[in-house]
């Protein structure tokens, strides 16, 4: 009786053990830590995630010999990616679509069009 006791207790024991270890989160192969330092709101951003664009007013430009998007209300200044599409609208003032990119201050172009703002 005693031994039979014994092996429930084991098998017992061991039905606990499995389903704890079953209740686990899998590990991902990632070495230690490296998980944790993805800041959380970048965590859940699909890989390639392109920032948003936005417009940005002011005129076109020429500094030496690149066009930028000067904006004298703000005091700012970005350089464009799209000298081309730039130089069509050099002296106006124009919307800008683009993103930007803080960190080289320039505007990726996606559009430029003529602005009925006035100065």
């Amino acid at each position: 009786m005693q031994r039979i006791r014994s092996t429930l207790l084991l098998l017992a024991l061991a039905g606990f053990g499995v389903g704890a270890v079953a209740q686990q989160t899998p590990s991902t192969n990632t070495p230690s830590g490296e998980a944790d330092s993805i800041p959380q709101d970048r965590a859940s951003e699909p890989a390639g995630a392109l920032p948003s664009a936005r417009g940005f007013d002011g005129r076109i430009v020429k500094r030496g010999n690149q066009f930028i998007l000067k904006n004298a209300i703000a005091h700012t200044s970005y350089r464009l990616d799209d000298q081309k599409k730039a130089g069509h609208y050099e002296g106006k003032r124009v919307k800008v679509t683009a993103t930007m990119d803080s960190v080289s201050n320039t505007l990726h172009v996606i559009d430029i069009s003529a602005s009925s703002r006035k100065d």
